[in-house]
């Protein structure tokens, strides 16, 4: 039903690049990546200097698992935008996915430059650091914002395996504790130090590209 009604909304104004990206993003977490991206492309002909369709359609190969090909689509919006903290952490995702995680965390840095107070840049370079092993690093990162009583559940939780992952047990307890089941918990950091956790995503709704 969700689906007919964002397809209602975006046919009824094809000129309406957020109505796309809607019906688009709601393909896209139904698992419709083709067709998610074939809508794409059809709005993209109606709206072609659209930057935030150009970084929906990134997303949607995010999400699809072929972070390979959102690449240069990243590579050519930030040579119009260098110093746009959503795209920037958009391809910190997408490297991170590919396990270039030096690269990644370049990335997430050149974008807390810009945006140094932005939650989810520093949960992602958080995160990228853990997947290479620099857990202290992950918490020095992420430390000060995960501990603020308005952090994002995802936050806590990520606090709390970085805190398990560097032996911390208590205090990754106390952080997590309503947040997520103590068991997970450990396993997730055990996961963590062995190298298999899977990489960090920023994929929510698209932000306006600017």
């Amino acid at each position: 039903m969700a689906l007919s009604m964002y397809q209602a909304a975006a046919q009824k104004a094809p000129s309406d690049v957020q109505a796309q990206m809607r019906y688009a993003d709601a393909l896209a977490r139904s698992g419709k990546i083709q067709l998610a991206q074939r809508w794409l492309q059809r709005a993209m002909q109606t709206s072609p200097n659209s930057a935030d369709l150009q970084r929906a359609s990134a997303l949607v190969d995010i999400v699809g698992g072929n972070a390979a090909s959102a690449l240069p689509k990243l590579d050519q919006m930030l040579a119009s935008y260098p110093a746009d903290a959503a795209i920037l952490t958009d391809k910190g995702v997408a490297l991170d996915l590919l396990g270039r995680h030096a690269e990644a965390q370049d990335q997430y840095r050149r974008a807390l430059a810009t945006a140094p107070n932005d939650i989810s840049v520093r949960n992602n370079l958080a995160l990228s650091l853990m997947l290479s092993g620099q857990g202290r690093n992950a918490q020095e990162v992420l430390e000060p914002v995960a501990n603020d009583d308005d952090a994002p559940a995802r936050v806590k939780v990520n606090m709390g395996i970085v805190y398990a992952a560097n032996g911390d047990v208590g205090r990754a307890q106390a952080i997590a504790q309503d947040q997520i089941d103590q068991q997970a918990l450990m396993m997730l950091a055990k996961r963590v130090n062995e190298g298999g956790t899977s990489a960090p995503t920023t994929l929510n709704q698209p932000r306006q590209a600017r």
